[in-house]
């Protein structure tokens, strides 16, 4: 676990155009249940491989099933099934905040993969009503396998009444946010 902290102002002005992670699609189906519309795939050996999509949601899901056949014979099965990404991006925020609040945010980086990853995460904080960029922080990482990273961002509320913060990130061939 590594920590750093950066220090920034959400205020109305002009930022400079830096470059951000554009062109990654972000989670965005966080359902609470899922729609479960299996394909069965069998392989030369008899096994089936049940293949489905889950939401977005980096969670864990009870998957119950029960098959039988043309005579009867049934088999029921149960397990857990992880959704994870191999690089996560994790925002903590406050519930709220007014205007003239000054907060430290919480941002991570995680790589739950079986291999080193270095990337780049970028912290924005737009104008919710315009969707300008008040401010953007760039961080560059390097995790080894099964480990994580801890960033904090000082922010304080000086200008817009509604803020949106956005956190992503971008290693070689993984991204999230």
């Amino acid at each position: 676990l590594a920590m750093a902290e950066t220090a920034f102002g959400a205020q109305e002005g002009a930022v400079e155009e830096e470059e951000s992670i554009e062109g990654k699609a972000l989670r965005s189906d966080f359902s609470e249940t899922s729609f479960f519309y299996p394909s069965l795939r069998t392989d030369s050996r008899g096994h089936v491989a049940v293949v489905f999509t889950l939401p977005e949601s980096l969670t864990s899901w009870h998957l119950r099933g029960l098959t039988h056949t043309a005579t009867l014979e049934s088999l029921s099965f149960s397990d857990t099934v992880i959704a994870q990404k191999p690089l996560m991006a994790e925002l903590q925020l406050p519930r709220f905040l007014r205007v003239g609040d000054e907060v430290t945010v919480t941002a991570t980086v995680s790589n739950i993969s079986d291999e080193a990853l270095s990337g780049r995460a970028v912290l924005e904080v737009l104008n919710a009503e315009t969707q300008r960029v008040m401010r953007r922080e760039r961080v560059l990482f390097s995790l080894a396998s099964n480990t994580d990273t801890v960033y904090t961002f000082r922010l304080s509320v000086n200008g817009a009444p509604e803020l949106i913060c956005r956190w992503q990130a971008e290693g070689s061939d993984a991204s999230d946010g």
